[in-house]
């Protein structure tokens, strides 16, 4: 149609040559992919590692505050009974004490959920990591949940809600985990 548009040579050079450059370009295209994945996977893992810290921390100061939550139940409780002038038995008072004690008492929860951070650690090291992290984000959630639904106290219900905030941004960032 259009003569001496398009002009056909013959290949500078051979298929083995060709074939040579080729494979050293895409060596070198997989060894920087591989490098930018494992550059990605330790930034992923300081995030997490960062993420877990702060968990830890709140960790610590629900665990503190439990037995501090019951005694000021304890004086809540008493004061009431005082400012309605009824006279109680302090065997009775002691009892419903213990009994909101035992309903409330987040222990073992609080070593489950420690637990499971350690755990988690361990499992950022493997080389196939996400599943065992996904489960993990997913047990620490529910430790969290059953933390939130058994506390009456306002300090350990915020903890609870930054608790969460933390793991959902570890579960996200599980997800990018290959």
């Amino acid at each position: 149609m259009y003569p001496g548009v398009l002009i056909q040579r013959k290949a500078a050079l051979d298929e083995t040559e060709m074939a040579a450059r080729l494979g050293s370009l895409l060596d070198a295209a997989l060894a920087q992919l591989v490098k930018a994945r494992r550059d990605e996977g330790a930034r992923l893992a300081e995030n997490c590692e960062g993420k877990l810290a702060m968990l830890e921390e709140h960790l610590s100061i629900v665990q503190a505050r439990g037995p501090v939550a019951i005694e000021e139940k304890r004086q809540a409780l008493a004061r009431r009974v005082a400012e309605l002038g009824i006279e109680i038995d302090q065997t009775r008072m002691a009892q419903e004490v213990v009994l909101f004690a035992e309903r409330s008492a987040i222990d073992e929860e609080l070593v489950r959920l420690q637990s499971h951070v350690a755990a988690f650690r361990e499992a950022m090291t493997k080389d196939e990591p996400r599943k065992a992290t996904g489960f993990l984000v997913q047990e620490m959630h529910r430790e969290i949940n059953t933390i939130g639904s058994k506390s009456t106290d306002p300090d350990i219900s915020q903890r609870v809600v930054e608790m969460k905030v933390i793991v959902e941004q570890l579960r996200e960032q599980v997800q990018n985990v290959e």
